[in-house]
């Protein structure tokens, strides 16, 4: 569990998992409603599939619980593939073996115990940069692979762009110095307006948006934030 005055990972993760729970139900409906006489024990198999899509996650972080209108993209074969989130429940992992290097992090045989597991986890009091673990599933035409989402979570009261843009990079940085060759790095900050652009046009360090982090996901380590 978080430790006492970590309010916002606390708000923040039971945010998330009620996020998922609501694109987790929406699915359960339209499956529901596809087939209903194959689905009269529809209770009993409601939750045998904990994924979700990313990007639908993603966007529904980002309108306040609210399921996306917009579907995702059908990815076309070979150029890109589907990236799920799968956890249910957080927990807390006590070891400091990634606190200088995020190596063991990305390894994929750890990951995909941890996404199977349903699993995401607080890293332990005091990690620099992160505050959260998460899995993440690609799946291509090809292969299945398992990366990192590493979240860091600000509760503020204001965090303006160019603050934003400055952890966005360091959480990159560190990223690509310990050769993460995949991983979503998300800045989540809680408490806080969604900022304007200033007078000299300076927006976020997101090139990509949050609309398409899983095709970039794909190719490279990604940094993104969430307000």
């Amino acid at each position: 569990s978080p430790e006492k005055g970590d309010f916002g990972e606390v708000v923040v993760a039971l945010y998330m998992l009620f996020c998922a729970d609501v694109l987790r139900e929406s699915s359960n409906e339209k499956a529901k409603n596809k087939d209903v006489e194959s689905n009269m024990n529809m209770i009993q198999h409601a939750y045998i599939r904990f994924s979700v899509s990313l990007d639908e996650w993603l966007q529904t972080l980002k309108f306040g619980g609210k399921v996306p209108i917009k579907a995702s993209p059908t990815p076309e074969p070979g150029k890109a593939g589907k990236v799920s989130v799968a956890f249910i429940q957080v927990c807390r992992n006590s070891v400091r073996s990634y606190g200088k290097s995020w190596k063991s992090l990305a390894d994929e045989n750890f990951l995909k115990r941890v996404y199977e597991s349903g699993t995401a986890f607080y890293v332990y009091p005091g990690c620099p940069l992160i505050d959260l673990v998460v899995p993440l599933r690609i799946e291509t035409c090809t292969n299945v692979e398992f990366v990192p989402m590493l979240i860091s979570i600000k509760c503020r009261s204001s965090f303006s762009i160019t603050e934003a843009t400055f952890e966005c990079n360091k959480m990159k940085d560190q990223a690509t110095t310990d050769k993460l060759k995949k991983a979503l790095c998300l800045l989540i900050v809680f408490g806080s307006k969604t900022p304007t652009p200033t007078t000299t046009g300076e927006k976020l360090a997101d090139p990509i948006g949050i609309e398409s982090a899983s095709e970039e996901l794909i190719k490279s380590v990604v940094s993104s934030a969430i307000y």
